[in-house]
């Protein structure tokens, strides 16, 4: 059980892992969007490609569907959701 967090989540890769260990909740939070300002690593201005890249992650951690959630929000804006000392691990 528990509750965890991953922050950048791109396509899901890592997410896969953790989710096939960690049986309990799991946030997976990322923009997947365009951010003005940031660096060019997977910061793309094509909607078609932050849009491939969600649904990508998604997919590829459908087999948890029911303990995960993506959360496409910018870190600071999704972490405001969440209570200090909610998540076990980020």
């Amino acid at each position: 059980g528990g509750v965890a967090a991953e922050v950048g989540v791109y396509r899901g890769w890592f997410s896969e892992k953790n989710l096939r260990r960690w049986t309990g909740r799991y946030y997976m939070i990322d923009a997947w969007a365009f951010r003005p300002g940031d660096p060019g690593d997977k910061n793309f201005r094509d909607n078609r490609a932050n849009d491939h890249n969600y649904n990508n992650a998604k997919q590829r951690t459908a087999f948890a569907s029911d303990r995960r959630e993506l959360i496409r929000n910018l870190s600071q804006s999704a972490a405001a959701r969440f209570e200090d000392g909610f998540f076990d691990w980020v």
